[in-house]
Parts: structure tokens; sequence; C-alpha cells
């Protein structure tokens, strides 16, 4: 996994099975904007773009707000599959009627406490 940047707070790789980018960190005010570079970098290929949010400790609102603008203006037939850790993420997307988007989809899954 090549890495697409890297500072104190945030940690970003793109990945090739599943195609995307697995985060870590803190998604904040303060990098939101690398956020949004990352993921345009993502080339026109896949049919499904995966962000992995797994070691993602805070994501802000505004950060889960790029996302979902992201999965919006994706061409008919793509989408952007999120996995997360965190139901919080789950809560704010369902607040704002994200989670009906038809270019986004969310897996929750469980902690994995060994890792």
């Amino acid at each position: 996994m090549d890495v697409l940047y890297e500072d104190d707070l945030l940690q970003i790789r793109h990945t090739v099975t599943p195609y995307g980018l697995a985060i870590s960190g803190d998604v904040d005010a303060t990098n939101q904007a690398v956020l949004t570079r990352c993921l345009l970098s993502l080339d026109g290929v896949c049919p499904y773009l995966t962000v992995d949010l797994h070691k993602v400790r805070f994501i802000s609102f505004s950060a889960v707000h790029v996302l979902a603008s992201f999965a919006h203006a994706l061409e008919p037939g793509r989408r952007l599959v999120l996995l997360t850790c965190a139901p919080a993420v789950g809560r704010m997307l369902r607040a704002c009627g994200w989670d009906e988007m038809a270019g986004l989809q969310m897996t929750v899954m469980e902690e994995d406490n060994d890792a």
C-alpha cells in the first residue's frame, strides 16, 4: 500500500484490493482538503471505490460530508463503499439522509480487538 499522505494526525494509503483508500488517525477540518485530494486521485477504472475507516479515531461531520459529496458526484453505476467500526459514521450519514444515496454504501464491521 502506497502512503499518499502522512502527518502527526493522519495517514492515507492507497489500496489495491479492494481498490481505494485506507485511512488511519483523525480526520478533521485541518486535513479534510487532503482527504478530498486523495479521493480525487482515485482513477475511474473500478466501479467500487473503498474507503477503509477502521483505524480512524475521529472523523468530523464535515469530513463525512466530503465522503458523501464525493459519492454523490460519482458517475452512474459507480459506488463509494465505506468500511468502518464506528456506528457514529452511520448515524451522521442517516441523520442527513446520505445513507439513501445511490453512490454510497456503508458497512459497519465489528472492531478487531486483536489488531
